[in-house]
């Protein structure tokens, strides 16, 4: 339809091609032709409408199929697919597809729990099943399955001592030390006068 058509008869096709052809807002809008704003109130004020799904960037639609396909963890997916993590995050929520977290840390604690029993290390079955090393440490307390190590060395040989106190120790280091220097400063400066 040209531009010079009267607005009426522009934006009554737009409402034709976005309710009997199920075009898009924008694509209606653009080939009435009319102002995309003007229709859209037109349509909303007849009740006419639809939620459209939002578009979104070729990037996130990768992040999203690496998120859902190949199971990265939505960091991952979002780092990869150059996209940020919040936006993923929200997509992910709006089309219900983010994954329970609270599933997928029981199984990886149950992981990280088999490698220990199998002779790891704390840190090292917490790294290999992605936990931390205090929530793999609990989980081993509470189940009675930390191993004994009566060769360990004891936990500090340093003694405690009140911040004040050694405040002052160092005070008192320091005064010695300029002491000490003064003295064989002034020793020197007694040889050399004889």
């Amino acid at each position: 339809m040209p531009l010079k058509a009267p607005f009426a008869e522009r934006l009554a096709r737009g409402v034709e091609l976005y309710v009997n052809q199920k075009m898009t807002l924008l694509e209606s809008s653009a080939a009435a032709p009319v102002c995309r704003k003007k229709l859209s109130k037109e349509l909303s004020d007849r009740g006419l409408l639809r939620r459209e799904p939002k578009k979104v960037s070729e990037r996130l639609e990768k992040a999203i199929k690496l998120y859902v396909d190949e199971r990265l963890s939505a960091y991952n997916a979002a780092t990869k697919a150059g996209v940020g993590q919040s936006g993923l995050l929200k997509i992910l929520r709006e089309r219900n597809l983010l994954r329970n977290s609270t599933e997928k840390s029981a199984a990886n604690l149950e992981q990280a729990i088999a490698f220990y029993i199998a002779g790891d290390s704390i840190l090292t079955a917490a790294r290999q099943a992605k936990v931390g090393n205090q929530t793999l440490g609990n989980a081993l307390s509470a189940r009675g399955l930390l191993r004994k190590h009566p060769e360990r060395k004891p936990n500090s040989t340093v003694s405690r001592q009140d911040p004040l106190e050694s405040a002052e120790s160092r005070v008192s280091s320091m005064a010695l030390s300029i002491i000490h220097s003064a003295a064989r400063a002034a020793a020197n400066h007694q040889g050399e006068a004889r």
